[in-house]
């Protein structure tokens, strides 16, 4: 084997590597479309939560939606705590941020937790999809 075959497998094989941990790291919640998260809300059988943070949420949110932003979660401050003992496990929680990244890593945890947590992904494809949106 050449040192430059040495160097592409190499590089082939890290490749893999990064992206199978990219495929796992958002294989934690089921993914669900904002068409279905409105829907689920309304018929009351999921609270919908906002885990971006107050300078995003500023220009808007959905409707529907609740804040919880993700630093708080990492803090493990008393909102956080808060917010999770008046949340039920019986209902599912979508989350969603700005891509989906930071709503993967909350549901991870809320899932962890015992929690029923659903990934809308990001806020975008809820205003693509024409849903109602406020200002807080």
């Amino acid at each position: 084997m050449t040192r430059h075959q040495f160097i592409s497998s190499v590089s082939s094989l890290l490749l893999g590597f990064f992206l199978l941990g990219s495929i796992q790291a958002h294989a934690g919640t089921e993914v669900i479309t904002p068409a279905d998260a409105a829907q689920m809300v309304s018929k009351n059988q999921a609270i919908l939560v906002d885990v971006r943070e107050l300078q995003e949420v500023q220009q808007g949110m959905a409707q529907p939606a609740q804040h919880m932003p993700l630093s708080e979660m990492e803090k493990n401050s008393d909102l956080w705590q808060k917010f999770l003992a008046g949340t039920s496990k019986e209902k599912a929680v979508i989350v969603y941020c700005r891509s989906g990244r930071r709503s993967e890593i909350v549901g991870t945890k809320m899932q962890e937790l015992g929690y029923k947590v659903k990934n809308m992904g990001g806020f975008e494809g809820w205003v693509k999809a024409g849903l109602p949106v406020k200002k807080p």
